[in-house]
């Protein structure tokens, strides 16, 4: 800023060279291209055009006249300038107060702790995390609710019928938590669901079936393998921490490891064994059939687990993708921003506009939101 005081200041005293001159006309467009101004093609043109129009008038002089008119073409221009840069700060300023003013008035809820329970009966039972359920008993299994608000599952028999099957499911904008008749531990994101049997422990086989994205913290069980199958693949372990991102509307399934030992098969090769082993800190990645291998820092896989965004230079696309399913809204595209990179963190439990103003700060991206549908265009 300094420089551009000192350059301005000699303007004034019609000590700039040519060189100069050129300077302030790369800062002029500098400042609509890189302070994202929004200024339309037409108005910057004609802002620019009238200030060097000063310019080449007031420095357009006679032999008779020069000293003259050069200082006062250049006190001209100066002021010309400053005009011009003043009319553009103000313009930015209005956009950017606009901008968080829209994104306030139409602010979204974050998601809650809500989900539905589907009985083998066909019964279904609205879960939320503050009411009290009382204890429902379904073949030798209690099913109630816990202090802290987890879904827990208890034999009440010696034997239970491994043929009955219950479905525990989130909407968009809900999440949930169980702790399966086996003891183990599942925490359901945004529109998912897990289906599994009430006699889990007394399975040779504890299969559980996934749609969608959860977190495993497995019981122990060497005699009774844990299997997990999504659309695309099976995972098989003993006894570990894993989270699975399986929804229909991404690219590939990813199975993050963070403790134990996991097996994950691809059940696109039919009468292929193709499957992979990870260990701590591994991610699966698997993607038309095929499962690739990468080192990741596996704690972001479970962020949304601790009730928190956070993303690392990932396209905004893959971004929208997760808010839409926390916040039930839709997302749309303008210009071509689907790839633009983002960074940053923010608790789940904020309002929408606290997430989208911190994005709309990286200066590249720009959210429109009217209802629930979100519209990402470029600044």
């Amino acid at each position: 800023m300094n420089n551009a005081k000192n350059l301005l200041e000699k303007y004034k005293a019609g000590q700039c060279s040519g060189e100069e001159i050129l300077i302030l006309q790369n800062w002029f467009h500098q400042l609509n291209a890189e302070e994202n101004l929004e200024l339309g093609d037409e108005e910057f043109e004609n802002a620019e055009t009238e200030m060097w129009k000063v310019i080449a008038a007031e420095t357009q002089v006679t032999k008779e006249t020069k000293v003259y008119r050069m200082r006062f073409g250049y006190w001209a221009a100066a002021a010309a300038l400053l005009i011009v840069l003043g009319g553009l700060f103000f313009y930015k300023m209005r956009l950017q107060q606009h901008s968080v003013d829209s994104l306030a008035s139409s602010n979204i809820k974050p998601g809650v702790q809500t989900a539905t329970l589907t009985l083998s009966n066909g019964k279904k039972i609205v879960l939320t995390g503050t009411s009290d359920h009382s204890a429902i008993s379904e073949h030798g299994v209690s099913i109630s609710r816990t202090a802290d608000g987890k879904l827990m599952y208890r034999i009440t028999e010696n034997t239970a019928d491994t043929g009955v099957y219950n479905t525990l499911s989130t909407a968009k904008g809900q999440q949930y938590s169980v702790v399966l008749p086996d003891g183990s531990l599942v925490h359901l994101n945004a529109g998912s669901s897990i289906t599994y049997s009430t006699g889990l422990n007394h399975t040779a086989r504890r299969k559980i079936k996934l749609e969608g994205e959860a977190y495993f913290e497995v019981a122990k069980n060497r005699q009774h393998p844990f299997e997990v199958l999504t659309g695309q693949q099976m995972v098989e372990v003993l006894g570990t921490h894993f989270n699975i991102n399986s929804y229909s509307d991404e690219p590939a399934t990813k199975t993050t490891l963070l403790e134990g030992s996991v097996k994950v098969f691809s059940l696109g090769n039919q009468g292929v064994d193709h499957h992979k082993i990870l260990v701590p800190g591994e991610q699966a990645i698997l993607s038309k059939g095929t499962i690739s291998v990468e080192k990741v820092n596996a704690e972001e896989a479970i962020y949304w687990k601790d009730n928190k965004f956070s993303f690392h230079s990932e396209d905004i696309e893959t971004v929208m993708r997760e808010v839409s399913r926390w916040y039930n809204v839709t997302v749309t595209y303008q210009d071509d921003v689907k790839h633009v990179k983002v960074s940053g963190s923010v608790s789940r439990f904020a309002d929408i506009s606290m997430l989208l103003d911190k994005l709309e700060k990286t200066g590249l991206l720009k959210f429109t939101i009217k209802g629930r549908n979100i519209t990402v265009s470029k600044t």
